[in-house]
């Protein structure tokens, strides 16, 4: 069920971007602002991390990934998956993540590893009051393979 709508927003962001006028694409911005997504591949995993308001959680999303919904909550989640989006393990994988607001230095995060039907993804539950802007930075290790994924979201006010 879960990947079904993870499925259908990858879909609607490829069916928006087909869309007449959209023939050259902008230089991504060092920090990504605009998509729900920041993407990054290492070493053949494909990993996918989302910045998601509590509120916008089902009740049974939020038990799952253990997280307390309230307006100054967000839940970070970063998926890791092969390219045909299956389960990979990630036993020696080392990812930190630091997350900030535009008005104080950002600062680390712990990352919790959760099995989502068969499918490992980690989360964090952050504090955050809107309206903001929300930065997270992520640093993943695989071996001596190295990637980071930075990326800013705008929390609007409810």
């Amino acid at each position: 069920m879960r990947r079904t709508g993870v499925l259908v927003l990858v879909l609607t962001a490829l069916l928006a971007a087909c869309q007449p006028g959209n023939e050259t694409a902008p230089i991504a911005p060092a920090v990504d602002t605009k998509s729900e997504v920041a993407h990054a591949v290492l070493d053949g995993l494909h990993f996918e991390a989302r910045l998601l308001p509590t509120t916008r959680l089902s009740p049974a999303m939020a038990q799952q990934y253990g997280i307390v919904t309230n307006e100054n909550r967000s839940l970070l989640l970063l998926s890791v998956r092969n390219a045909e989006g299956n389960a990979v393990a990630v036993d020696d994988l080392q990812i930190s993540a630091q997350v900030g607001d535009l008005l104080s230095p950002p600062q680390p995060v712990e990352l919790r590893q959760i099995d989502t039907g068969g499918l490992l993804d980690f989360v964090a539950d952050i504090t955050a009051r809107p309206p903001t802007t929300v930065r997270v930075a992520l640093v993943i290790r695989k071996g001596e393979a190295r990637t980071q994924l930075n990326f800013a979201r705008e929390l609007p006010k409810p």
